[in-house]
């Protein structure tokens, strides 16, 4: 059976096009969306500017839907991939003076795809080799040395029905690879929220939830880095954190579109980067996250 939120494709696969963000609504001319994007301008700039006065380096990148890198893969034209915000607030973002800030995934991701996948089928995320052209690619803008390595890790293949392949019924699975990243580094820290989760079957929210990886390797970069980041990014060794622990002596990784800016005064992060969805474009970040106190009232809810 079909489900309202899922768009069966050509040859197996799938597209988010419904759930809490609407994802093809993104698509349209729509005045609102043009005023949150510009929003979304002025607060990476504002983002940019303050990491400058404490000198950190900042990087803003999005996470391009599926539906912006593989629309000619559905089956009926379902968007205008000429409006797609990642690739609007790249636009924008090309007249700021924060434009060496803004680090564009559209057309890397694009060009990979001529050659090869870079998304699930059955889910709306990228797959490793999706997740190791955004990795290169912001290496490149903070003009660090990637790990080449991180393309032969070992790795075992699964079957199994992803977010949105077990969104219908009956469920569609796929294999894929799930690769062992880390070699140098390890995850030295994880939340409650982390373990929340984990006991929830990985159900519920993530919003809070924070690790810290450290590399002890000698190769590794002495810097440290902060990542404000979603399931793209993640707390678990399986996507762009954990690319970056192989790579930096120290990674912090916090789920939240929004800064909390104490922690990163905390912290004191050499590099700062901030990730997010395409989808998630639909609301702008305040940058009055606080870790602390978010983490307090979801563990008082939990234990209710």
């Amino acid at each position: 059976m079909p489900h309202p939120d899922v768009h069966v494709g050509r040859d197996g696969w799938l597209f988010l096009i419904g759930g809490r963000n609407r994802a093809v609504n993104l698509y349209r001319r729509n005045p609102i969306m043009w005023s949150r994007l510009r929003r979304w301008r002025r607060r990476i700039e504002e983002r940019a500017a303050r990491c400058e006065r404490l000198g950190i380096v900042f990087v803003q990148t999005v996470a391009p839907e599926k539906l912006t890198i593989l629309s000619h893969r559905a089956v009926e034209p379902l968007v205008d991939v000429a409006l797609s915000p990642a690739m609007r607030l790249w636009a924008l973002m090309e007249r700021s003076p924060a434009r060496s800030r803004y680090i564009d995934l559209v057309a890397p991701l694009r060009a990979a795809a001529e050659r090869e996948d870079v998304y699930l089928r059955t889910d709306s995320h990228w797959n490793y080799q999706g997740c190791f052209v955004a990795y290169r690619s912001i290496c490149a803008a903070l003009r660090v040395s990637p790990r080449d390595d991180l393309a032969e890790r070992p790795f075992q293949v699964l079957e199994q029905a992803l977010d949105l392949g077990n969104k219908l019924t009956p469920q569609r699975t796929e294999p894929f690879r799930l690769y062992a990243i880390m070699r140098d580094s390890r995850r030295r820290y994880v939340n409650d929220l982390v373990a929340a989760f984990n006991e929830a079957g990985g159900t519920g929210s993530v919003t809070a939830t924070h690790a810290i990886y450290a590399n002890d390797s000698p190769n590794s970069d002495s810097r440290r880095v902060l990542i404000f980041g979603d399931s793209y990014a993640h707390f678990d060794p399986v996507q762009l954190t954990a690319m970056f622990a192989e790579t930096f002596r120290e990674v912090y990784f916090v789920w939240s579109t929004s800064v909390d800016w104490r922690f990163v005064e905390e912290v004191r992060p050499d590099i700062l980067i901030c990730e997010l969805a395409e989808r998630y474009l639909r609301v702008v970040a305040s940058d009055r996250f606080d870790l602390r106190a978010t983490v307090g009232a979801r563990l008082g809810e939990l234990m209710r």
